[in-house]
Formats: structure tokens, sequence, C-alpha cells
């Protein structure tokens, strides 16, 4: 079973994913979804750590889509 399908069966409600079909796919069966720079972004608002300019960077050379940030 897949991630998704998983998160549903369990009622997880959220799930962290960063592939964009499927964000999307999960979002269309109710999960709210994160990605991986939206998971950051809420750590470092939370003081769990200092700075995301690393974090960004990396992900922009892995060339994630930023639009996609939650």
């Amino acid at each position: 079973m897949g991630a998704i399908g998983l998160a549903v069966e369990v009622g997880a409600g959220a799930i962290l994913i960063d592939d964009r079909p499927a964000r999307r796919f999960a979002e269309a069966v109710g999960l709210n979804v994160i990605g991986t720079l939206g998971l950051v972004l809420q750590a470092k608002r939370a003081g769990i750590i200092g700075t995301v300019k690393q974090e960004v960077q990396q992900s922009a050379e892995r060339d994630v889509d930023l639009a996609e940030i939650e």
C-alpha cells in the first residue's frame, strides 16, 4: 500500500509529499498536504530551527517548485 492509501486508511488527515501529481491526488481524497519546504518553514516559525536559507537553496538546486510552499 502506498503512503496516500495508508494515510487514508489510518485516518491521518495529513501527509508530507513533494511530488505534484501525488499532492493533487492526496488533496482530492481529503488529505491535508504539506511539502518539505512547508515543513521547514513551519519549523522555523515554531523556533525549532534557526534558518531556512540553506534548505531553500538546496531545494532550488534540486528544482523543487517553490510555489508549492504551504
